[in-house]
């Protein structure tokens, strides 16, 4: 049970980027929520790790696209945009992870 919610909640923080990089790009849309962010994600989850077991050495590549058709679709944009918006995704992660360092005093090289 216990690892049902930490699932739960690690799929709940990944979302938080994903749903940001979709108001930077997308602005106030109203087809955006966080609730079909968090469940886009999942989605996502889910589509890679089906493909990693099928597709063999093409597999990064294959949910990579997966997931480009995935944002296309679920949030109606074009594929540059979802593009953009994978990459925003990860963008932000890494200023998060920057702040979470640089406020915490963590040392990526010890």
């Amino acid at each position: 049970m216990a690892s049902l919610l930490l699932q739960f909640l690690a799929f709940l923080f990944s979302s938080i980027p994903l749903y940001f990089a979709l108001r930077l790009i997308k602005g106030k849309a109203k087809n955006i929520s966080f609730t079909k962010v968090f469940l886009v994600n999942i989605l996502v989850a889910a589509i890679a790790s089906a493909v990693s077991s099928s597709f063999g050495i093409l597999s990064g590549v294959a949910a990579f696209l997966l997931a480009l058709f995935v944002y296309k679709v679920m949030f109606e944009v074009d594929w540059l945009t979802a593009f953009l918006v994978w990459l925003l995704q990860f963008v932000i992660i890494v200023i998060i992870a920057a702040l979470f360092i640089f406020v915490l005093g963590i040392s990526l090289f010890l």
